[in-house]
């Protein structure tokens, strides 16, 4: 097998990887936090997009702060 594909085989079994704890975030998220019984899969996105928009700012603010 070659390498560059062994290197693309694993870099796409990591980014499924990323992208489905990304998405059970936010089903937790949405079934604990919010105490929604039923998610769809609209609000499950929005919930994970939100939470790493909200990740991502507090991150920019920590670095600005610490520079």
């Amino acid at each position: 097998m070659d390498d560059g594909v062994l290197e693309g085989a694993i870099a796409g079994a990591t980014l499924g990887a990323g992208a489905a704890i990304w998405l059970i975030a936010g089903y937790l998220i949405q079934r604990f936090a919010f105490r929604n019984p039923e998610p769809t899969h609209a609000t499950v996105l929005a919930t994970s997009m939100s939470a790493s928009m909200l990740l991502f700012s507090l991150g920019a603010l920590l670095a600005f702060y610490i520079r």
